[in-house]
């Protein structure tokens, strides 16, 4: 029987959460604690205990498909479909078109089966940057050999490597300026910005995407060019990957991208763990490469190509898809 999740399930199916996903028990207690009551939880329960899930975000006029699991003990069974069909029923009776992003390739073919298009597609562009060293730290060592012969730490060491190497790549092109960007200033942005994309998110909504990425290690940088012209970029670190989720830029700015990845590149190293370090493992030679996701703008870099991310039960022209949750 498929229910409407409410609070007091919250224990449950954070428990089905954690069986399903890779994720972190803090990551999944931020979703529940900041998004679960203006997200729509469909339950379908089982002996008294959710057997599977999904989270219904809105967007405008569309409904976005989150977590979607099924505990292994019930997989096969079409528990996965009943719960997709009745998102879908409860989007047609409010008017309501509903989208997913497939955790993987595969995954395409199985919501094509359940009506769903290819619709939503995104630039992608991977390449290396630079090598950084991030080994154990011991900060108390640390500060004894810095106060007795004055060496800077390694940390500070690599940070001026990067800002060195962003500074070489950056010569020949427009020169720009990164500061902090909070939640809404980045929705004031975004929301004048030209081609937002086919999703309306409301203010609450982007203002969550941004926090929650900042939990996850990232950041939100505004990008001051000449002129007075402003872009910004939302951006994290995935294993060894530097990821730009999200990136306004003006056209005929890609000269920018390589100055630009190298830097946040630098700050990403330097403020997340690798898996190296989370496994108590030394790396030594890290490698940081971009993932540039191109948003809002015709900005032409080389190398990139247009990859499909995600899925809609309304078929139409194919669009940008923004800032869905990873």
């Amino acid at each position: 029987m498929i229910i409407t999740a409410d609070k007091a399930m919250v224990p449950q199916l954070k428990e089905l959460w954690l069986c399903c996903f890779q994720d972190a028990a803090e990551d999944v207690d931020y979703f529940f604690d900041r998004r679960f009551e203006s997200a729509e939880g469909l339950a379908d329960m089982q002996d008294g205990a959710p057997a599977g899930m999904l989270f219904l975000l809105r967007a405008g006029t569309a409904q976005y498909v989150y977590a979607l699991a099924v505990h292994p003990a019930f997989r096969g069974g079409g528990i996965a479909g009943g719960l997709l069909a009745e998102a879908q029923r409860r989007g047609r009776q409010s008017g309501l078109s509903t989208f997913l992003v497939p955790a993987e390739e595969g995954l395409f073919r199985f919501y094509k089966n359940k009506g769903f298009y290819t619709r939503y597609y995104a630039w992608k562009s991977q390449g290396q940057l630079c090598r950084t060293e991030v080994p154990e730290r011991n900060h108390r060592e640390e500060g004894r050999i810095k106060k007795e012969t004055g060496e800077r730490s390694r940390e500070e060491k690599t940070g001026e490597a990067c800002a060195a190497k962003a500074a070489e790549i950056r010569s020949g092109c427009t020169e720009f300026q990164l500061k902090d960007c909070g939640p809404q200033e980045y929705y004031r942005m975004r929301a004048c910005w030209p081609g937002c994309g086919d999703i309306a998110w409301d203010e609450a909504a982007v203002c969550y995407a941004v926090e929650e990425n900042a939990h996850a290690g990232g950041g939100c940088r505004k990008i001051l060019l000449p002129g007075g012209q402003q872009g910004a970029v939302l951006y994290r670190c995935v294993g060894r990957c530097l990821l730009m989720r999200e990136l306004l830029l003006p056209a005929r700015c890609g000269e920018l991208l390589p100055a630009l990845a190298e830097e946040l590149a630098g700050e990403a190293a330097a403020g997340v763990k690798l898996p190296e370090q989370a496994a108590g493992k030394p790396s030594s030679q890290a490698v940081v490469s971009p993932v540039l996701w191109r948003a809002f703008s015709p900005v032409s870099y080389s190398g990139s190509e247009l990859v499909k991310i995600g899925m809609s039960d309304q078929p139409g022209q194919p669009g940008y898809l923004n800032l869905v949750l990873d």
